[in-house]
């Protein structure tokens, strides 16, 4: 765990003025227009190491399972014909993309943390067959949804409850160096570890505009 710890923390160090560099990206402007599409949340989303392709491997993800870190470097593959890692978004894209459209963040460094805020994903390990990690642990009938925003609900500002707990995947937050458990790890909880990541990189201001999201 403290090898994969220490990737991260190279990763997010390593990647801040890339990171930075999202404010003058296309995608901002459609952003500020509230105009917000899932594959340029996905595409933000990889500046911060948060895709398996392109040999980024997970890189800057926070939380990885056990199976995705008893992987050796060598044999991780985010490539679709011999994919061995993937990147699951824990708060799928289309939630995200709703409740971003609904809160209407404005200017292009409040929209980037308000994005940062909400997005959780997760480096599983993935493979052939239905017994793949990727493809056993998000329980029935959320692949696309979750109620991590729906208020009144069992799953309100946890995350992880969308995982089934009974998939024998294990996660473990890096940045913390704990277990994650579903029932306890809260949207505070991530936001701590996220405030933790952008002093790595470099980028107090972000962590004052994170500041002002509510947890």
């Amino acid at each position: 765990m403290e090898t994969e710890r220490a990737k991260l923390e190279h990763f997010w160090r390593s990647n801040g003025p890339k990171m930075r560099s999202a404010l003058q990206s296309p995608l901002l402007g459609r952003f500020q227009a509230n105009q917000y599409r899932g594959i340029d949340v996905r595409h933000l989303h990889n500046k911060f190491g948060w895709q398996a392709g392109n040999n980024i491997h997970c890189a800057g993800a926070f939380y990885r399972t056990e199976a995705f870190m008893r992987l050796p470097d060598q044999h991780r593959c985010g490539q679709k014909k011999a994919q061995t890692v993937h990147i699951e978004h824990t708060v799928p894209i289309a939630s995200i993309v709703s409740a971003i459209t609904a809160a209407r963040p404005e200017g292009p460094s409040q929209i980037i943390t308000w994005l940062l805020a909400r997005s959780i994903t997760t480096g599983v390990a993935d493979g052939k067959g239905p017994e793949a990690e990727r493809r056993r642990i998000v329980r029935r009938g959320y692949a696309r949804r979750t109620d991590l925003f729906t208020p009144g609900h069992a799953d309100e500002n946890l995350p992880f409850r969308r995982y089934d707990a009974t998939s024998g995947t294990r996660i473990w937050d890096l940045v913390s160096r704990r277990p994650i458990d579903p029932d306890r790890f809260t949207m505070a909880d991530h936001h701590a570890n996220l405030k933790v990541a952008l002093a790595w990189a470099a980028l107090p201001d972000w962590s004052e505009q994170l500041a002002a999201i509510p947890a």
